[in-house]
């Protein structure tokens, strides 16, 4: 058994494009649009932060075996990312702009701040 402690430099940039349907609906903050309103919808979301980690892990290497196994169980913790949101055309729609900003803040709290791992792997002994 072993307590792992780290820090992991997460570096993610995210471009986001969504084709929306010109005949449906769609909630952006408080307001219902339709497709045709909002044209398109494109954003980034970005993660610059060293991550630290924290895990759990076991050691299996049989008695007279040379090969082995292991397994880390824990997670990273990020911090909140930045969240970019753009319509196509926001201020052609009443109350649009301030609605892609609204959904934009609530992207930003709904994300996760724990990223859980996993990690499997072999030991061999020389």
């Amino acid at each position: 058994f072993r307590m792992t402690f780290g820090l992991a430099y997460y570096n993610e940039v995210s471009d986001v494009s969504l084709a929306l349907n010109p005949t449906d609906n769609y909630n952006i903050g408080n307001g219902v649009y339709s497709g045709a309103e909002l044209g398109s919808l494109n954003g980034k979301v970005s993660y610059h932060v060293g991550a630290p980690y924290f895990g759990v892990g076991w050691d299996f290497l049989p008695k007279g075996k040379n090969i082995g196994f292991t397994i880390d169980v824990g997670g990273y913790y990020r911090n909140k990312p930045d969240v970019s949101l753009f319509a196509s055309d926001p201020l052609s729609t009443p109350g649009l702009a301030n609605d892609v900003q609204l959904e934009t803040a609530n992207i930003e709290d709904d994300v996760w701040t724990f990223l859980p791992a996993i990690k499997l792997g072999m030991l061999f002994r020389f």
